[in-house]
């Protein structure tokens, strides 16, 4: 069997964090449509309001949630050239942060926890975290090196 055919499916799960009840769980290859899916489907699953996500560094997951939990309010047209597009309001309640491990040879080297500063307060009880020496936009600019 080849190594590329392996690791072909995906199972993304939501799970509530103060009952640890599985709301959502999804299966198929990791592509941003499959991740559209599951996210769409948490959000017809709950109340609509955005909750709490936690996942992993793949780097779809934020635009997925941006498009999800987002509306768009049209720009005032100022009278002169062509009316602007509307703009994208992303949704106040919505929290999200990414717990990123990385390894080396298959051995854990690092958790890193990277959460956007103006969330910092609200995550934090999920993640255990404390004081950081190096700011969000250095762990970020680390990370993508």
């Amino acid at each position: 069997m080849d190594r590329e055919d392996l690791g072909d499916r995906w199972t993304f799960v939501n799970v509530l964090p103060r009952s640890g009840f599985i709301q959502t769980v999804h299966h198929g290859k990791r592509t941003k449509e499959e991740g559209e899916a599951f996210v769409k489907t948490i959000k017809q699953n709950s109340d609509g309001e955005a909750p709490l996500f936690l996942s992993d560094g793949w780097p779809s997951y934020p635009e997925i949630l941006a498009n999800t939990y987002s509306h768009e309010e049209p720009v005032p047209y100022s009278g002169r050239g062509r009316p602007r597009k509307p703009m994208r309001i992303l949704d106040a309640n919505l929290k999200y942060a990414q717990v990123v491990k990385h390894k080396e040879r298959g051995h854990l080297i690092e958790i890193e926890k990277l959460v956007r500063p103006n969330q910092r307060l609200a995550v934090a009880p999920f993640l255990g975290l404390k004081k950081s020496k190096r700011s969000f936009r250095t762990r970020v600019a680390l990370y993508f090196q």
